[in-house]
């Protein structure tokens, strides 16, 4: 079993353990517990791959998972697994964030905007700004309004086609967000 390098918020932590099986390859890891949900990526030369949400156990969270030779093939040859925080927002700006055609066009229009996925929808939020131009006017009745880390936000939902989320049907933001 070999080790590939094991990171969290920038800073390598440790090492995951990945293990060769013709056709198969097993990625093991493990880390602290930490509060929040955390999602396990392969990053490798070409891209990245869900490896999935560590399971939180007593004092520790984890995930084993078996990976064909073609799932893995659009990292390319791996380089290190990447724990991301799912449940968090994060600059809009932010690599793991720009995986679809609308987010890749945020930072240019609008870099103070905040993102995050939970389950299938992904929310972008943009600051309130008196009497500013509002974000998004094409989907102006779909925003909501919610104060994050102590500013107002307009808040949108997306689905994983990039479709408007309407309501609360798929998922809802965290309770310490106040929704007006």
């Amino acid at each position: 079993m070999d080790g590939i390098p094991l990171w969290c918020d920038g800073v390598e932590i440790g090492e995951a353990a990945l293990e060769r099986q013709p056709p198969y390859t097993c990625l093991r890891v493990r880390m602290p517990r930490r509060a929040g949900i955390w999602c396990a990526w392969a990053v490798g030369d070409r891209g990245e791959v869900r490896i999935g949400v560590l399971e939180p156990k007593s004092h520790e969270a984890g995930i084993t998972r078996r990976f064909s030779r073609q799932a893995l093939a659009p990292a390319g040859t791996l380089r290190r697994v990447e724990l991301r925080r799912e449940d968090a927002w994060a600059s809009a700006g932010d690599p793991a964030l720009k995986t679809r055609a609308f987010l890749r066009q945020l930072p240019e229009k609008r870099p103070a905007a905040l993102a995050r996925q939970a389950g299938g929808v992904r929310y972008v939020a943009f600051p309130r700004v008196p009497d500013g131009p509002f974000p998004l006017p094409g989907l102006f009745c779909l925003a909501r309004t919610a104060r994050l880390e102590g500013r107002e936000y307009w808040v949108f939902a997306f689905d994983d086609q990039e479709r408007p989320v309407l309501g609360d049907e798929k998922t809802t933001l965290d309770r310490e967000e106040k929704i007006r």
